[in-house]
Parts: structure tokens; sequence; C-alpha cells
């Protein structure tokens, strides 16, 4: 807070509702006014000019209308100047204005036009006039006219003829217009508002004084005795005490009104530090109150009733202000506090709630006392980072205390999976916020996270010693793995670490890991004195195998290892040779079939089995048809074997599906078989209904009859193991194709005197996707429909015939409406089956 520097105060029109009055104003205080040293407030003194009375002088009967038309009949009335010039002017407003108090003149033509004027507007229209007559007119701090006239200074002031009475009953009175001089005591002794200013009391004039500056702290020695009480002394005052000296370095009340004296016995004036505090005095050196604006820079001071400026935080009339402790001047923006941040508005308040920065769009966030949050915080639901140094909320990576947080566009922290521009690694934020690190499972599936990003690692890893595969979305692999550079195989157990060497299972198949190559070996191998074959995937090869070179047979039992010499192999004897083969072509099982199904890999990829020598191009196309019924939003599984050889292909087969109308099929051939001397008659029309029709009332009246005995047995002649026993059950397809197994074995190989009738049933299916794109003989049974408890169901199932090498194909599916792309995969299933031969 700088001193003499002055500050600006509101002029109110209100304070114009007084005495129309020329009082004389002390000539030193005349002179600070002139200089525009006191803004604040009014100055006061003393004038004895008498009541302008005789108002007929002023020729109101010419009803002049302009302001020019009023200073010509002014001048009229003689060679008038100064005081009496003034005297004429305010006389002709009180001759030709009434009070109007709902008059609203646009201007003071309008005015002069109308002659019905508020307080308000009479007292501007006395200022245009005065103005026009070469007066230098000003409103003070309190809103007053004051007009400096012959070296003395005037108040002009306007009332009503009677005070006592309230506005609204003072229409069409005339104005009082006095001009006289004020005493000192009749200025001082009308009430002060807060903010007011008013002429000392006990006012002398010490003409004889120097003139000193304010802020002057020193005077030439006073000889003389002191005046008694206030007195002008220069442009300030002194303050004589009883016992003859004037007042030094103390304050003084006079009339209510406190004066400081200063060292060299003259009243502060302006901003003066005393004591360690700061106070403002006015022009007529009265300490001050309240608010204060300064005009150099807008900012504000806070008066307290003491006179103290106000510093530090300070809540005043709802708002809270910080005030700077040097200068007790309110400070707006960023406000830094030790290591608080705070934010005042443009009017100084201090701000709480959301603040975005114009320069970046980042927010900031302030307590209900005013602090800036800072590090992590919850807000509104979402968490978000601000800088402990600029209280700035953060985007995007944040390292915080050895942790990494992710926070969006608007600033708020991610939680869970987030995929990276650059590398489309990822990385995943826990509900704290935090990235994880190392070993995570995470959905079911396996990741590793960097230790020092946070993000999943991809493809081969070595991790503390051990190989480990991610896939592109940084999943571990367990299983086999095909390499695409060499077509290698590498096996990686269940933990995820690559196996290095020897016997290795994965998925239901056998793997042997080579110790130098650490990849599955392939085809034929010698392993501790035992011979063992692997397909091209790697997989230990069990049961009959035909070589290409001379279509001799070899066999294999379950150890994998290459049976030589004479054996018998279900129930007939082989005579292998020293390289285990034999001329004898071998004959397929029931049990050796429903073993060779079992064999099928479960994976969710279309797989082969046994020794499936195929195209690549037709495994090609049951890969699409599978891709095309998935991609319609429905599941499928199946699985096809090839009944010479055991070998096949297979999607999910060991997927639980609620069968639908395919169990009816073998439900019948197993009546067939138990109980043929009971198929006649009506049994045969309920069969024929059931097979050709899928009728379920003739169903459910074969199933009253004959109970779920004959179907169990049934079930175990298949090699089949229906957990399900009731009379629409659940199973895989694998075990539907070990029934349809059953049915090739009842047809052709086991039969009795009901084999034909019951195969022949299967010839002309309804509804059946299979049977029509195959050109060979089908005996096939669908089953579809939509169910509470499943869906959409369409299955299929049965014997194709393949010009002399029969397979059983099993397909199931939720595709009801998707019998075109069914048949697709029926047709590439066939057409994958001719190339393996």
């Amino acid at each position: 807070m700088n001193e003499m520097v002055k500050p600006s105060c509101a002029l109110g029109r209100a304070a114009l509702a007084a005495v129309l009055t020329l009082s004389m104003v002390p000539s030193a205080a005349l002179a600070q006014v002139e200089s525009g040293a006191a803004e604040s407030e009014n100055g006061g003194g003393s004038a004895e000019s008498p009541l302008l009375s005789d108002a007929d002088e002023s020729s109101a009967d010419e009803s002049p209308r302009t302001i020019e038309a009023v200073l010509r009949l002014c001048d009229e009335q003689g060679d008038l100047a100064g005081l009496a010039k003034a005297e004429w002017l305010c006389g002709w407003v009180v001759e030709n204005c009434v009070y109007d108090a709902a008059a609203e003149a646009a201007d003071v033509e309008a005015m002069l036009e109308l002659g019905r004027v508020s307080l308000e507007d009479c007292a501007a229209l006395c200022k245009e006039l005065l103005e026009a007559a070469g007066f230098e007119v000003e409103l003070d701090a309190d809103g007053d006219l004051t007009v400096p006239i012959e070296g003395q200074l005037y108040l002009v002031q306007v009332s009503l003829e009677d005070e006592s009475a309230g506005l609204e009953q003072q229409e069409d009175r005339a104005f009082l217009i006095a001009l006289e001089e004020v005493s000192d005591a009749s200025r001082m002794e009308e009430p002060a508002e807060v903010g007011d200013s008013v002429a000392p009391p006990e006012l002398s004039v010490n003409v004889g004084s120097t003139e000193k500056d304010a802020n002057s702290s020193s005077a030439a020695p006073v000889l003389e005795p002191a005046v008694p009480g206030l007195s002008v002394y220069g442009a300030s005052y002194r303050y004589g005490k009883p016992d003859g000296t004037y007042a030094k370095n103390e304050w003084v009340t006079v009339s209510g009104k406190r004066y400081y004296f200063q060292s060299d016995g003259t009243a502060a004036m302006w901003s003066h530090r005393i004591g360690g505090h700061w106070y403002y005095f006015d022009g007529r050196c009265q300490m001050q109150t309240g608010w204060l604006t300064w005009n150099d820079d807008g900012s504000k001071s806070y008066f307290g009733p003491d006179g103290r400026a106000l510093t530090g935080l300070q809540r005043i009339g709802g708002s809270t202000y910080y005030f700077d402790p040097s200068t007790g001047r309110s400070k707006r923006w960023v406000v830094r506090l030790g290591s608080d941040t705070y934010y005042f508005d443009g009017a100084y308040r201090m701000h709480t709630g959301w603040l975005t920065w114009n320069d970046d769009g980042s927010k900031s966030y302030f307590g209900p006392d005013g602090r800036a949050l800072t590090g992590l915080q919850r807000i509104g639901g979402s968490t978000y980072y601000f800088d402990r140094s600029t209280a700035r909320s953060r985007k995007w990576v944040v390292y915080e205390g050895g942790d990494m947080y992710y926070f969006n566009g608007s600033g708020r922290m991610v939680t869970g999976w987030l995929t990276w521009n650059d590398d489309k690694s990822k990385s995943y934020f826990g509900a704290d916020g935090k990235a994880v690190r190392g070993w995570q499972k995470l959905g079911g599936d396996t990741y590793y996270f960097s230790p020092s990003t946070a993000r999943s690692v991809k493809w081969v890893q070595v991790i503390s010693g051990s190989h480990y595969y991610f896939d592109g979305n940084g999943r571990m692999h367990t299983g086999w793995l095909k390499w695409n550079a060499d077509a290698s195989i590498s096996v990686y157990a269940s933990d995820g670490k690559m196996v290095q060497q020897g016997w290795a299972k994965s998925g239901g198949a056998t793997y042997y890991i080579s110790p130098t190559s650490h990849r599955a070996v392939k085809w034929s191998q010698v392993i501790d004195g035992a011979t063992y074959y692997f397909d091209g995937n790697g997989r230990m090869h069990t049961g009959w195998l035909q070589w290409n070179a001379d279509k001799k047979w070899s066999y294999f039992y379950s150890s994998g290892k290459m049976a030589t010499g004479t054996k018998t192999i279900d129930g007939r004897t082989y005579t292998f040779d020293a390289n285990g083969k034999t001329s004898q072509s071998p004959q397929q099982t029931r049990q050796s079939l429903a073993l060779a199904v079992d064999r099928a890999s479960n994976a969710k990829s279309v797989t082969t089995f046994g020794e499936a020598k195929s195209s690549a191009v037709a495994l090609q196309s049951i890969k699409s048809a599978v891709t095309s019924i998935q991609n319609s939003g429905c599941y499928v599984s199946f699985i096809m074997i090839d009944l010479t050889t055991g070998a096949g292909v297979a999607y999910d087969p060991n997927r639980t599906i609620y069968g639908a109308s395919c169990v009816k099929g073998p439900y019948v051939a197993s009546i067939c078989r138990s109980n043929p001397g009971s198929v006649s008659g009506s049994v045969t029309s309920l069969m024929n209904s059931t097979v050709v029709y899928s009728d379920n009332n003739t169903y459910q009246s074969l199933r009253s009859r004959f109970g779920s005995g004959c179907f169990s047995s049934f079930s175990s002649y298949s090699g089949a193991n229906l957990r399900d026993k009731s009379a629409w059950p659940n199973f895989t397809p694998k075990e539907l194709a070990k029934l349809w197994v059953g049915n090739y074995w009842y047809f052709f190989k086991e039969t009795n005197s009901k084999s034909s009738f019951c195969r022949n049933l299967f010839t002309h299916p309804n509804k059946s996707f299979i049977h029509p794109v195959v050109s060979s003989t089908t005996y096939t049974k669908a089953g579809w429909g939509t169910f509470p408890k499943s869906g959409k169901i369409y299955n299929d199932a049965g014997i194709v015939m393949a010009g002399g090498r029969p397979y059983v194909v099993a397909i199931m599916s939720s595709g009801f409406f998707q019998d075109g792309k069914l048949r697709t995969l029926a047709k590439a299933i066939d057409a994958y089956h001719a190339s393996m031969f």
C-alpha cells in the first residue's frame, strides 16, 4: 500500500438530497480539491452567504427553455460575477422547476422543457448551468457538488420546502435554495454513515500558517501557543491539547472522527503505516473504515472498525478475500500461500469448485476452504490427479509413488484394459487405478506385464530363466504351437513354460520334445529303443497306421510303442516284421472306433486326428464354413470319423448341447436291436412316424412302451457314456457320433431280422442338412427347434457311405435359421473326407 495513492469512491446522486447551499470550505482544503488529491470525501467549512430570496428578478415569466437562454437572461441582470452569479443561476432553478418524483428526463434540455424534475435531476440541472456559466463544478467523494469561487470552495445541496413530509407527499412542491455560510458545527452535527467523511469540528483557520504536504514528517518549530482543538494548518490539521501543545505521534478522536497526528504535529492524510498496520485517512485527514478501491490497479483494501487494513485470508460479506500482508491490498488470480494454491476471481473473491485453465484446458479443483487439491482426488464419482506443484489436472500417463496411472482426455482416472497406440500392447489398471505389473490372471487368461513399463509382453519371452509364448493380445500360451518359419512344434505346459525336452501332454495329445532343438519331433522316431510315430503336428499316433510307400500296416499301442512280432489285436492275430509292418489289413471294431473318437482333440479349432492325410485346401474350407456360422452369432461343434482308419476331423466336439430330435434315431435302433420280435404292426408305424416325420407324440408312445432300458444298453454297445438319462438328453458331438458308430455296426456288421427295416427308415430324413449336399447314400436324423432353456437348436448326424469309405458325422449348433451355412459345412466335411484317400 503506497502512501499518497488515492482510491476511487462511488459517486451517488442520493447525496444531493439536501439543502441547495453554497458553503465555504477552508482555502487550504480547497487547494487539495483543486489538485485532485482529495477524491474520497467532502470538504467542510463555513460560509455566510444569505438565502437567495429575490427570485422574482430571474424573469421567470420569460420561461427560457435552453441553457443559452438562461445564461442570456442572467447576463441581462447586470454585471454579475462570482458568488452573485452562482446565486442567481441557482435561484432561477428554484423559480422555474417543481419537484416530480416520477420525472425521467433524458437530458438537460428536456428538464428545461418540462420544468418537472426529481431531486437528483435538479442537482444535475444546477451543475449544467454552473458549468455553462464558466464555473468548475466537481462531485466530491460524498456525491456533493463543489464549486471553487474566488479562492473558496462551496458546497451545493438540494432539498424541498417541507423536509418533514415524505417524498411521496411533496409532488409539485418548489425546491428550497439557500446561499449562506454554513458554520463548522452545522456541518458536523449531522450523523455520518460508514464511508462518509465530514468537516472537522472546532475548525479554526490559522491564516498565518505555512501550507505543508500531508506526508511531511517534519515541520518548522511552532513557537506560538497551540490553538485549542482542531485547526487547519496548511493542507492539513493540527490539534491543540489542553496543555497548550499540539498532539504528536498520537491518535485523537474529535466528534467521533479519528485522526492521527504525526511527529511534526500534522494530521496524517491518505495511506499510512502506523505501528505495523496500514490505515487510510481521507482528504480531511479522517480515518476510514470499510472497503476502499485503489485507482492504480483496481485492487481493494478493507479497513476494520479499528481502522487497520485487514491482511491475509479474510471472510467479508459472505466472500473470502486475500490481502497482501505487506501492502494490505487484495490479490487476484493465482495466489500461493505456503504450499497451498488459491484462486481469486476478477472481483478478488476466493474461488471454490472446478476451474478450467484457458492456456491448456487443464483443470483445478478448489475445496470449500479454497485450497487447490493436489495428488489423487475422488470428486463426483471420478478420480483425478492434480499436479503437486501446479495443482492442475494431469492427462495420460502419471507416475505417483512408484505406481503408474492413466487419465483420459477429461482428466478422469482409467481402470481396466488400455491398448497403446504405438505397439498395440496393453496395460491393465486395477480398481485403485494402479497399473498391474508382473504375472496377472485376468478374465481366465494369464498375462505378464513388464515391471518397468507395466505393458503386456508379446511373442517369445524369457522370464526368470524359462521360455514363454504370449499371443498378439498378450495372453500366455499353453499347449502346442506351430512355428511359421519351419512348421516345427513347441509345447508349453499348463504353467506356460516351454517344455525343453522329453514327453509332454497337451489337449489330450502326447508329444516328444527333442533335447537339442526343443521342438516336438515328427514322423517315425526311435526313443529309448522303441519305435513311435508322430503326425505332422507332432502328436503321438496310436492304433493302426498305413504307410504310403508300400501300403503296409503298423500298429501302435496306447503307449505309442509300435507292435512287432506276432500280436493279437481286437481278437485277431497279426504278424509284424522286424520293421513293425504287416501286409494284413486291419479291421476296425466298435471299440477301436469309440477310442478313436475319444482321442480327437477337444480344441476350439478345426483339428485333425488319427493318420488323416488330407489337403490343406479342404481343411481351410471347413475352417471358413465354421467362421461363417460363428459370424452369424451362432455356435457350432462337430466331429467326423472315417470308419475304416479311425481318422477324422473335429471342432470343439466335447461341447454339451441339447440333442432335440437327434435322439430319436438311436432310440429306434436300440428297440430294433434289443426287441426285434416286437417290431411289427403298430410299432413299425410308430417308428416310421418317429424317424421319417420326427413326430414327438409317436416318440413318446415308444418311450412309454419300451422305456429306457434298451437305449441304455445300446449306449454301452456303442461305447457312448450318456450322463443324461432323460427322454430328451443333452450330449456332445462325440457321444452322438459314437451312437451312430453303433448304428453302423447294427445296420451292417452285427445285424438281425430288423436291421434292414431300421436302416431304411433313415434314407429319407426330414430337415437333414447333410443328406442334400452329398452324392452318396446317407442314413441321418436331424433335430431342430426353439426351446425355452436351450434356445435355437439345429443338429444333424448319421452315416455317409462315401463310395465304400463310410464315415460318421455329427454336427450340433444353434443355427436353426442358418441351414444354408450348415449345408456348406457338411459339404466341406464331405470334401475333406474324400481328400483323405
